[in-house]
């Protein structure tokens, strides 16, 4: 998928550590830009750490609240 947004590198964040693997593609720099697609506490702490120091951090998930249907007893 990154690669279809015009992204020069993607990241199996599965398949092997996050940070390490983007850390290698970037000479040690860190990323330009790094999106959070999840919006959990851990995945904010690795799009941090995978930055750039000068990069952009893009929070996608998070912003919109999950309303679980009301449980209904009699």
């Amino acid at each position: 998928m990154a690669r279809s947004l015009a992204a020069t590198h993607g990241v199996d964040s599965g398949m092997k550590d996050t940070i390490d693997a983007i850390r290698a593609h970037t000479n040690g720099h860190g990323a330009d830009v790094v999106i959070d697609a999840v919006g959990r506490p851990e995945t904010y702490k690795q799009v941090f750490y995978a930055r750039d120091l000068a990069g952009t951090v893009e929070r996608l998930a998070g912003c919109m609240r999950v309303r679980r249907p009301a449980r209904i007893s009699r």
